[in-house]
This record gives structure tokens, sequence and C-alpha cells, in this order.
């Protein structure tokens, strides 16, 4: 971040205390991102594959919620912002414990709740 302005004028703009302050809390963060980088916490995790993955649900097919949750590969065609659009009726009655036109008459940031409850977000 720093070296994108010119030392001098970023220290005369501060004051010396302030820069040296500011450089060193760059450091620290510099240090403990490229330490992440390279902790196995840093490393793309691929999604585990399930049964229903192949399945192309963008021909009006519907899977399980556990072929929808997080960490695990979609089926193909899945839009992951509308992953409850894949559960069928009897499905989706289960997991959010009402129908859909309940379900169309909540607000976004309540749908957006129960997704995370179920693991659908």
């Amino acid at each position: 971040m720093l070296a994108l302005y010119d030392e001098g004028t970023l220290r005369d703009a501060l004051g010396s205390g302030w820069y040296d302050r500011l450089k060193e809390i760059v450091d620290v963060r510099e240090r403990e991102v490229e330490r992440f980088r390279s902790s196995s916490k840093g490393q793309v995790l691929e999604r585990q594959r399930t049964k229903w993955t192949d399945i192309d649900v963008s021909s009006g097919a519907t899977v399980p919620v556990e072929a929808l949750r997080r960490g695990v590969a979609f089926p193909r065609g899945t839009d992951a912002r509308r992953r409850e659009d894949y559960l069928g009726d009897e499905e989706f009655r289960r997991v959010f414990n009402m129908g859909r036109e309940e379900w169309r008459t909540l607000g976004s940031w309540k749908r957006g709740e129960l997704k995370k409850e179920v693991g659908l977000f």
C-alpha cells in the first residue's frame, strides 16, 4: 500500500510518528497475509462431489437439500444464489417449514436468514 506513494511526501503529510506507525501496521499485515497463503488454510479446497453433482438442474430436475448445501459441488446449471429453487415442493416444505407461496411473501433479508440456518447461503 505504501508503495503507491512517495515515501517523503507521505512522511511529510502524516508526520514522522504516524508514518512509522502506518508502515509498521502495513508490514505486520503483509506478513499475516503471506503466512495465511503459505498455510493449508490459504489453499482453495475442492468441493465434495455428490451423486447429484452430474445432474443438470437447468432442465427442471429437483434435488435434495444435501446436494445444495455449502461445501459440495452443486449440480450442473445451479444458480448458487437461488439454490432453494431446485428443491422439490415436499423437500422445500420440510426444509423451510413453509410452502413456496409463504416463502415469496417474506422479505429478502428474512429469506437470507432462513437460507443461512439450513446451509443454503
